[in-house]
C-alpha cells in the first residue's frame, strides 16, 4: 500500500493524491523455482483511487506458463495471460474497461548473488501478443515488448 502525490508538469498532466494497493501472489521469482522444468502461474492486481479527481484505476494480470532452463541461471518460458482493467481517470470520468486474453514469450536470468544471499536482481524479457474480448478501448489488438529489472 502506497500513498503517492502526482506533479503537474506539462498539459496532459495534473496536481493530484492518490492510495495505491498492489500485490503480486503465488509464485515468485526465486530461482529455486526456475532451475527445473515446470508449470509456473502468477497473479498481479493493482488498485488506486485519485483523491482530486475522484477517480478509481483497477488492473489484474493472470500468467501460466512452462519454464525450459537453458543453461546456468537462464531460463525460457512460454505462457498465456489473460487481464482486465477499469478506469475513470480521465477528464470526463467516464469508464475505460478491457478485458483481453493472449500469450508471450519471456527469457529471464538471475544476477548477483553473494554467500549469505540468494540472487537479488531478475531480469525478465518478454514479448506479448493480446487480443481484446469485451470492454470499449479501441485497441482490438496489443503486441507488447516490455523488460523487468526486479530486485
Amino acid at each position: 500500500m502506497s500513498f503517492e502525490k502526482l506533479f503537474k508538469n506539462k498539459e496532459d498532466s495534473r496536481d493530484d493524491e492518490m492510495i495505491r494497493l498492489s500485490g503480486s501472489f503465488l509464485d515468485s521469482y526465486l530461482y529455486s523455482k526456475f532451475k527445473n522444468s515446470g508449470l509456473y502461474h502468477s497473479l498481479y492486481t493493482d488498485a488506486a483511487y485519485f483523491f482530486k479527481n475522484d477517480a478509481v484505476s483497477l488492473y489484474g494480470n493472470y500468467e501460466y506458463g512452462h519454464i525450459f532452463p537453458l543453461k546456468d541461471k537462464i531460463s525460457f518460458m512460454p505462457y498465456l495471460t489473460t487481464g482486465g482493467l477499469f478506469n475513470n481517470d480521465n477528464n470526463e470520468n467516464d469508464s475505460t474497461t478491457r478485458l483481453d486474453v493472449g500469450f508471450g514469450l519471456s527469457f529471464l536470468s538471475w544476477h548477483n548473488e553473494t554467500k549469505y544471499k540468494a540472487d537479488w536482481v531478475v531480469n525478465r524479457l518478454k514479448l506479448e501478443f493480446r487480443k481484446k474480448y469485451a470492454g470499449n478501448t479501441a485497441d482490438d489488438k496489443t503486441v507488447k515488448l516490455q523488460l523487468e529489472v526486479l530486485f
